[in-house]
């Protein structure tokens, strides 16, 4: 919402083709080094001295550590805006009328996902293959809703008198705009599509691997992710309007309509996080199982689904934590890793990668300062708006 159509489109595609190449990459080096933690393929640079490599694999995991666990906690923070929403109670407004309820119910949801979650931790991966396909129904069933929705808004009579498409200043929705909040978007969407931490496991899985077989999925995906993400990205903002106070919310769950199918996309999107979340954990846990402390990784675990839990107790916000979790993922994941690996394990460009690091480097600071989504500016930095208010 803070970033216009046009340039939001110009975003999905740009940062879907830096994910695709890098993961590429990294999925290449991985399979002719037969390394699959990324951790490990970074102390693998025979280039760097033993102690300069131990400390770069050393902070690789603990970036990995701090996005996954940034992830981790948003897991948390849906679980408990879809059962807020499924008790029909709003919480914003239960927070800021009784506190007490709010906190109440909001560590109940959390605790009760968590009792669930921590056994699946501890099953084979192959048993939750199925919330591959529930997260896909789940998508579309919440975007049949949003679909619906854009119709509703449709309904409502002349675009002047609609409070859902006119701001403060009576400003339409914005075709072309370059306000701060494409940061924002650039930062969020990385952190929807940075797999760079979790590829190389899941490329190791994969029955009868090679790189080319991995490119033709990853492309695929990728061009469906596209498809996607723009409908979505189009969809969603002429359904919910152009500025915050008149319904865009930080997370879309929270804008649904009250009615069924809306009820039932927030308990199965909490299903589907719950069978995700097992997933998200093992690029966490690699380095303790590939290393002679290995007896301590079901207690990682426990301890790891138990902070998580709890943080989310006490932050509601969604898009702060996925702003600053896709600044600090682009900065390593999209930006230096892969620009070590391609150079030194590839022999790629030195410039390209040097320019692949600094850019990741750059987003990532402009994320940190930038961290929230800025929708209300837009109306000041549109240059194309959808029709004259």
């Amino acid at each position: 919402a803070g970033a216009s159509l046009s340039t939001a489109l110009i975003i999905v595609a740009v940062v879907l083709l830096v994910n695709c190449w890098t993961l590429c990459m990294i999925v290449e080096a991985g399979h002719r080094r037969d390394l699959f933690d990324i951790g490990a393929l970074i102390g693998d640079i025979s280039a760097l001295s033993g102690r300069a490599a131990s400390a770069l694999q050393l902070a690789t995991n603990v970036g990995v550590w701090i996005s996954m666990f940034l992830c981790l906690i948003g897991y948390f923070i849906v679980i408990a805006d879809s059962g807020f929403m499924l008790f029909k109670e709003d919480p914003t407004t239960l927070k800021a009328n009784h506190y007490a309820k709010y906190m109440q119910l909001r560590i109940l949801m959390t605790t009760v996902g968590l009792v669930v979650i921590v056994p699946l931790c501890f099953l084979d991966t192959s048993k939750l293959a199925f919330t591959s396909a529930l997260i896909f129904f789940v998508t579309m069933l919440i975007f049949g809703v949003i679909c619906y929705e854009f119709v509703d808004r449709l309904r409502m009579g002349p675009v002047a008198e609609n409070k859902f498409w006119t701001g403060v200043d009576t400003k339409p929705l914005c075709v072309l705009g370059f306000a701060k909040g494409s940061i924002a978007m650039c930062a969020t969407l990385f952190q929807c599509i940075i797999i760079q931490m979790c590829v190389l496991p899941m490329y190791a899985s994969l029955e009868d691997r090679t790189p080319r077989k991995f490119k033709h999925v990853i492309y695929s995906s990728f061009s469906f992710l596209f498809v996607l993400l723009t409908a979505f990205a189009v969809i969603g903002y002429f359904a919910f309007g152009v500025t915050k106070q008149h319904g865009v919310s930080d997370n879309v769950l929270k804008n649904l309509p009250d009615f069924a199918f809306a009820r039932i996309a927030q308990g199965l999107m909490i299903v589907a996080i719950i069978g995700v979340y097992p997933i998200m954990i093992i690029p966490m846990v690699a380095p303790i199982e590939s290393s002679s402390y290995k007896r301590f990784a079901p207690a990682a675990v426990c301890v790891i689904a138990i902070l998580s839990c709890v943080l989310a107790w006490f932050n509601d916000e969604l898009s702060t934590a996925n702003i600053w979790n896709g600044s600090l993922s682009v900065g390593i994941f999209v930006g230096l890793l892969p620009a070590l690996i391609g150079y030194f394990h590839l022999g790629r460009n030195v410039i390209l990668m040097s320019v692949l690091a600094v850019s990741g480097f750059v987003l990532c600071i402009l994320g940190f300062i930038y961290g929230k989504n800025y929708v209300d500016d837009l109306a000041q930095s549109c240059y194309l708006p959808a029709w004259n208010a």
